[in-house]
């Protein structure tokens, strides 16, 4: 018993680290896409520094925010629901946070991570909260079909 929970703990741990890279990855190369990155025919070095850079963030956001929130209020969410939809509200919130830094025109480095992975850690709460919600609603349903049910027989 104890080793299939240890099991499943690790086995999460380690898709949330690879989700949260992938988020990073995405922000980081969608960044480097949007400012013209990508114009060089070979690409240039800093590309894939960017994008290392991302996979290296959102992993560690990853590894702290994935199981948080697989283990607490989400517990009843298909995995893959799960992983798919925060990897998109964390792509989601920090290309809005960097959109948000650029529409200050603040040009200072430290702004430009707080913003991304702010806005990244913010996409990722609002899609978990959006999950718990439906996954609250259909368990609510769900309750009410089977108690309808049980009266019928």
């Amino acid at each position: 018993m104890a080793y299939t929970r240890l099991r499943a703990a690790a086995i999460i741990t380690a898709m949330s680290i690879v989700s949260g890279a992938v988020a990073g990855t995405l922000v980081g190369l969608i960044f480097e896409f949007a400012t013209g990155g990508f114009t060089h025919p070979i690409f240039r070095r800093e590309v894939y520094m960017v994008g290392q850079l991302g996979a290296m963030y959102g992993g560690i956001l990853g590894v702290i925010l994935g199981p948080a929130a697989a283990f607490g209020f989400l517990r009843r969410v298909p995995i893959g629901r799960l992983f798919g939809q925060t990897i998109i509200g964390a792509v989601c919130g920090g290309l809005l946070g960097l959109g948000i830094e650029e529409g200050l025109h603040v040009r200072d480095l430290g702004t430009d991570f707080v913003m991304i992975i702010g806005g990244g850690v913010i996409g990722f709460s609002v899609a978990a909260a959006r999950l718990w919600w439906r996954s609250r609603d259909l368990t609510q349903r769900t309750a009410a079909r089977a108690l309808a049910d049980e009266r019928l027989n």
